[in-house]
C-alpha cells in the first residue's frame, strides 16, 4: 500500500464457502474459525464453491485496512493476479487504483461544543473521525458559559456517514450532544497524488488541478517529517525541495 501510495482501501463482499479444510489440528469447517471471528464486522457473501478463498491472514489485513464498500472513483490503473488453484471460474484477484470522484452526494456538517476535555484527547478523536469517512475535521476556540474557554469540534462528511460519525463524537469526546446541519453545495478542485524522488528520499506530492491545469503543489507532511528525521535536516528543507522537484518533473 505504501509503494502504491494508497491512502484508503476498499473491498467488496468477501466470499465465504461451505465445506471443510485440513489443518494441523485436523479437519476444520469453512470458513475457518479464525477467519470467521476476524470478519465478524465485515461484509460477506456465499462463495460459489467449497474451497477456502479467504485465509485468516487475508481476513486480518482487510478487516484492519479496508472499508467494505465501493466508492465513486476515477479509475487510473488495474492490477490482476492469478491464483494457483483451478476452479470453475477464473481464479483471480483485482486491485483497482484511482482517484476519488466527486459526486452530487449530499454533505452534512456535524458540530459539538466541548469545554471539559483534555487537549491531548482531541487528536485521537479526530483521527477516528477521519478514518470513518470524514472529509474534514477542524477545531475552533470559543468562549462558553461561565467564561470557560472551549472548543467547537466540527466535521464535514457525506450524509450517509452521519450516524457513525455522531456515534464517534459521543463515544470519544465528553460531549453530550451533536448538532447536524446540511451543506447544500461546495466547489472542489481535482487533485493528483504522485511520488517524487528528492535528495532526501521519496515524498508524495499532491497537485491541485483546475480546468485540467496544475495550479499548485503540496508535499505530504508526514513524508517530509520522516525524510527530515532520517537526514537530520529541517522539515522546511525537505518541503521546499519536494516542491521544486515536483515543479521541475
Amino acid at each position: 500500500m505504501q509503494a502504491l501510495n494508497i491512502e484508503k482501501l476498499y473491498a467488496g463482499a468477501l466470499p465465504l464457502p461451505e465445506g471443510w479444510t485440513q489443518s494441523d489440528h485436523g479437519a476444520i469447517p469453512l470458513p475457518a474459525p479464525a477467519t470467521l471471528q476476524i470478519l465478524a464486522a465485515a461484509t460477506t457473501r456465499p462463495a460459489p464453491g467449497t474451497a477456502e478463498l479467504v485465509t485468516p491472514t487475508g481476513a486480518a489485513l482487510l478487516a484492519e485496512l479496508a472499508r467494505f464498500e465501493q466508492p465513486p472513483m476515477r479509475l487510473a490503473k488495474l492490477g490482476t493476479g492469478a491464483g494457483t488453484n483451478d476452479f470453475d471460474w477464473p481464479n483471480i484477484a483485482r486491485l483497482w487504483l484511482g482517484e476519488p470522484e466527486q459526486t452530487d452526494t449530499s454533505l452534512i456538517k456535524l458540530a459539538t461544543n466541548i469545554d471539559d476535555m483534555s487537549p491531548e484527547l482531541y487528536a485521537p478523536a479526530c483521527r477516528s473521525l477521519e478514518n470513518a469517512g470524514a472529509l474534514d475535521v477542524w477545531l475552533t476556540p470559543v468562549q462558553m458559559k461561565k467564561q470557560r474557554p472551549g472548543v467547537v469540534l466540527s466535521v464535514l462528511a457525506p450524509a450517509d456517514r452521519e450516524a457513525e460519525l455522531a456515534h464517534i463524537l459521543l463515544r470519544e469526546t465528553t460531549t453530550l450532544g451533536v448538532r447536524v446541519e446540511p451543506v447544500h453545495h461546495r466547489y472542489v478542485a481535482q487533485r493528483q497524488i504522485r511520488p517524487v524522488q528528492t535528495t532526501y528520499g521519496t515524498v508524495r506530492v499532491k497537485t491541485k488541478m483546475l480546468d485540467g491545469q496544475a495550479i499548485g503543489v503540496m508535499p505530504e507532511y508526514e513524508d517530509c517529517v520522516q525524510c527530515a528525521r532520517q537526514h537530520n535536516v529541517p522539515t522546511r528543507d525537505v518541503y521546499e525541495t519536494a516542491i521544486q522537484t515536483a515543479c521541475n518533473s
